[in-house]
């Protein structure tokens, strides 16, 4: 099992991998479509993503340098037995990984209602998020990339979890799967909710990310002269 040291550092070097990856992308994208970075969704889509996993992995070299350290959180906290110092960095674990659940959660839900609203100006987009991913989804013609659908709906339904202190609690009161990457996600109702490690978040990061690239990719989306930012 690994320290909470190692936990850290190895979980920063594996999101500061992908945060790089994410910022090659809009890179490149800027680079082959020249899409103004200050202005333009198609382009601040992936600069806001990059925004919301800097601060994520400041607070794993937080957790890394500080957190870590024994003394450290006895002298700032107050005097602590060695399972409640454990306990203050598994809180700490959940805290930030929730921090970054509802932030990322917060873009991709924005993000997806501006294009909508850009591709079909009839369409407030205002409607419950589901609907709205649909009516994306259909106007591009349902051709959207594999693990997508899964990856939102798994996505959200931790976010769903967070509200409810890590429970799950659905509409039909029954307890909910979800098959993503071969992997079945079950999400019983009135249980704690334990599979959104992040593994599976980065996992689900990158086909995200994918979904967007396909997004502005999209022949209807990259022919508009602008997709405003409505200040997401």
């Amino acid at each position: 099992m690994l320290s909470f040291e190692e936990y850290f550092s190895k979980s920063l070097i594996k999101f500061e991998e992908a945060r790089h990856d994410v910022k090659e992308i809009s890179t490149d994208l800027q680079q082959k479509h020249g899409w103004d970075i200050q202005s333009d969704l198609r382009i601040r889509v992936f600069e806001q993503i990059n925004n919301v996993m800097q601060p994520y992995s400041l607070t794993l070299l937080y957790g890394e340098k500080c957190i870590s350290d024994d003394g450290w959180v006895k002298r700032v906290l107050q005097p602590m037995t060695v399972s409640d110092v454990e306990g203050v960095r598994n809180t700490y674990e959940v805290f930030i990984r929730n921090a970054f659940i509802y932030s990322f959660t917060s873009v991709v839900e924005a993000c997806m209602r501006s294009f909508v609203r850009a591709v079909s100006p009839q369409n407030r987009a205002v409607n419950d998020f589901s609907k709205v991913k649909a009516a994306l989804f259909e106007t591009l013609g349902n051709s959207e990339p594999v693990n997508v659908n899964s990856a939102l709906q798994l996505l959200f339904s931790f976010r769903n979890c967070i509200h409810n202190n890590g429970m799950h609690y659905s509409r039909s009161g029954e307890t909910t799967s979800i098959l993503y990457r071969g992997i079945n996600h079950s999400f019983e109702e009135a249980a704690l909710q334990r599979s959104g490690s992040l593994d599976v978040l980065l996992m689900i990061l990158k086909d995200v990310v994918d979904l967007f690239v396909f997004v502005v990719e999209h022949q209807k989306i990259k022919s508009l002269d602008i997709v405003r930012d409505d200040g997401t």
